[in-house]
């Protein structure tokens, strides 16, 4: 079974790597285990999220 938190790494780490993601991995992780916006700095990191 996938963890949020491996799930998260993943999603931050391809996300940075290859579609500029700003947001960081704390961040993203929040975002994915409570769909909170809080920290996400833009639209095209929520969009990409």
């Amino acid at each position: 079974m996938i963890r949020t938190q491996d799930l998260a790494d993943i999603v931050y780490a391809s996300g940075s790597v290859f579609n500029g993601l700003s947001t960081n991995r704390l961040d993203t992780r929040n975002f994915l285990a409570t769909g909170s916006t809080k920290g996400v700095s833009s639209r095209a990191d929520l969009a990409l999220l």
